[in-house]
């Protein structure tokens, strides 16, 4: 899978997390952390945090206006290793 191939699915799944209702939490939960694990494994194939915060901002961001504060917050709920932006090197 290249890069452009990834970010597409990544995008599909951001957008596919964004239409389930708040009220089925654990099914948006699940899809949460699976999202998370997509990023996360994303850095050690090489996508850089530019092209994940991009993904991650257009198609997000849209959605942003009409969100109480909770939601906005569970969106920026981003592992840790792509928002602080820790290189990570397989050895």
């Amino acid at each position: 899978m290249s890069e452009q191939e990834f970010l597409a699915y990544l995008k599909n799944e951001l957008h596919q997390y964004s239409l389930i209702p708040a009220q089925d939490g654990p099914r948006k939960r699940e899809k949460k952390q699976y999202i998370k694990g997509l990023m996360t494994a994303s850095r050690f194939f090489g996508v850089s945090f530019e092209a994940l915060e991009e993904v991650v901002g257009t198609t997000l961001k849209p959605l942003d206006g009409g969100m109480d504060s909770t939601a906005r917050e569970e969106l920026l709920d981003i592992p840790t290793v792509i928002r602080k932006k820790i290189p990570i090197s397989i050895d």
